[in-house]
């Protein structure tokens, strides 16, 4: 299961609508930048950069920038996401588990 399954039906139809407002070539471009994003998070992590690191802080900003495209910041969806990661840490969704999640979301608190 993934994070997916965790919105309810109104909240994966409100995503659905903002991914429809995209081209498919506008879709990957999010989709590899938001990998890129993701990748050098982990390496942050990795290495035991701290997450209120100026970079770290810039990444996690950019990354929250992209998600909310499709979820407005929605605090509901928010608190899916985090549901989702907190009852299945160690499966990633979109290569981010519990500690890499918690991690970003320590960095966004610094925007």
């Amino acid at each position: 299961m993934g994070a997916w399954e965790y919105f309810t039906p109104e909240q994966q139809a409100g995503m659905m609508k903002k991914m429809a407002q995209y081209t498919p070539d506008q879709l990957k471009a999010f989709r590899l930048e938001s990998n890129e994003l993701i990748d050098r998070l982990s390496q942050g992590l990795e290495q035991g950069v701290p997450s209120d690191n100026e970079e770290i802080v810039s990444l996690a900003k950019r990354l929250g920038e992209l998600q909310s495209l499709f979820n407005e910041k929605d605090l509901e969806v928010e608190q899916a996401i985090e549901r989702f990661h907190r009852e299945n840490p160690t499966q990633p969704d979109h290569g981010i588990d519990l500690k890499l999640y918690r991690y970003i979301q320590i960095a966004k608190s610094c925007i």
